[in-house]
């Protein structure tokens, strides 16, 4: 099994939107008419939910008018916050054709498929234009690109020269150890691909662009960790992904509290 199918087969899920359904009916919703917060429990998937959603984005400073890409767009819950907060068009990409179904299906259900597009595509292998977004991001996919040379290569490319990229993402963390496995992006090593931010920093001005901002998250996360272990068992990805992603969660807090981990943001400008 090549790396790309292999990570592909980590993050599907038989009947995904069956299982999404069967949550937001049990959460007392009705799953053809769901609101941005009944959706976030289960297709915002990253460290701190639609709050780390709002807090990243809002750094980036899209605005209407803009068309955006989302790199590793997974259920679409960031794409719809870009299109509803921001007003920006988002075009999304995700190696797996079940997570774009279901995020194009879930936009269609809030009226934001004019606003939303999702693709299957490779970030690794950006198929579009030269200079033809206004900006691009990626939350939690730097983690399974081995080569991210490749990926701020592209993503510089495909932005017009000014455009903002911003990245949030998990990365090695201070302790220099190993975190455990499985983790929500992987079940071992060989496809979990971890820089520190240093590394980070330097990739992402030899790949052309400036640095604006970066910021360890590694304190919010912690306390996301606590937040949701207060909130219980409730209808939300851990429960559609199964047990062995209830394990992988646990195992991220745990990696984050011992430093073998930390998220981090980075907001640069295409030169």
């Amino acid at each position: 099994m090549t790396s790309e199918s292999t990570i592909k087969a980590y993050y599907e899920r038989a009947g995904l939107l069956e299982l999404i359904d069967a949550g937001l009916k049990e959460a007392g919703v009705d799953p053809l008419r769901p609101g941005p917060d009944d959706l976030s429990p289960f297709d915002e998937f990253h460290i701190g939910g639609k709050r780390a959603t709002a807090d990243f984005i809002n750094r980036l400073g899209f605005h209407a008018g803009m068309t955006v890409l989302d790199i590793g767009s997974g259920l679409g819950g960031p794409a719809r916050y870009v299109a509803h907060e921001m007003g920006a068009n988002v075009i999304g990409i995700d190696l797996s054709p079940e997570y774009c179904a279901v995020a194009t299906e879930l936009s269609r259900r809030m009226g934001m498929g004019s606003r939303t597009q999702f693709r299957v595509g490779n970030a690794e292998a950006l198929d579009f234009a030269d200079a033809s977004f206004n900006g691009a991001y990626t939350i939690h996919t730097g983690m399974n690109i081995l080569d991210k040379t490749v990926l701020y290569k592209g993503v510089h490319d495909i932005l017009k020269p000014g455009a903002i990229f911003g990245i949030y993402d998990v990365m090695a963390g201070p302790a220099g150890t190993p975190p455990a496995f499985p983790l929500p992006w992987a079940g071992g090593s060989e496809t979990s691909h971890l820089v520190t931010p240093p590394d980070t920093e330097m990739l992402l001005t030899f790949c052309g662009f400036e640095i604006l901002a970066k910021a360890n998250q590694s304190a919010q996360a912690l306390a996301a960790f606590d937040a949701a272990a207060k909130m219980g068992d409730r209808p939300g990805l851990a429960r559609v992904m199964g047990p062995e992603f209830a394990q992988s969660l646990q195992n991220l807090a745990v990696s984050v509290k011992n430093g073998a981990l930390a998220p981090w943001i980075f907001v640069a400008r295409r030169v």
